[in-house]
């Protein structure tokens, strides 16, 4: 879903597993453990067991910024679900009647990394450089004195 819209999005990918209270992998009787959003938008995971799952979004389609996740879900043993509550999940909602999550992508384009070490070879550089000038202004000083 498109943050602060009702549009969904179709042709993003999910992938759930079955997690310990670490947040590590256990065998689980998922029969489809990755999917992907229909034309409406919506991904639907059938038959889980009770317990705590990852969800993670794994694509999202261009024009969308992906969200960091991932998301962790509880499926209580009368089937009813809730959002973890030891992780605090920002991006993504439950409606109140169901268990139906949201997770909202915002359009655009992720902005690329900058900085690196590229940049540290010019403060050095420069770093040399102004100390180089200002001891050559302090001995100028120095002879002129």
């Amino acid at each position: 879903m498109v943050e602060g819209t009702e549009r969904a999005i179709p042709g993003a990918k999910f992938t759930l597993t079955q997690v310990d209270e670490n947040g590590n992998t256990v065998p689980s009787g998922i029969q489809k453990p990755e999917a992907t959003t229909n034309a409406n938008g919506i991904l639907i995971f059938d038959n889980l067991e009770s317990g705590r799952y990852k969800l993670e979004e794994t694509f999202i389609p261009d024009g969308y910024i992906r969200k960091e996740g991932p998301y962790y879900i509880v499926v209580n043993s009368d089937y009813t679900t809730s959002l973890d509550t030891s992780v605090p999940h920002t991006l993504i909602t439950k409606a109140e009647t169901s268990s139906e999550y949201t997770v909202e992508n915002v359009p655009g384009a992720a902005l690329p990394s900058t900085g690196g070490p590229g940049t540290r070879l010019f403060t050095i550089l420069g770093s040399l450089l102004l100390a180089f000038g200002g001891i050559v202004l302090i001995r100028r000083q120095i002879l002129i004195d």
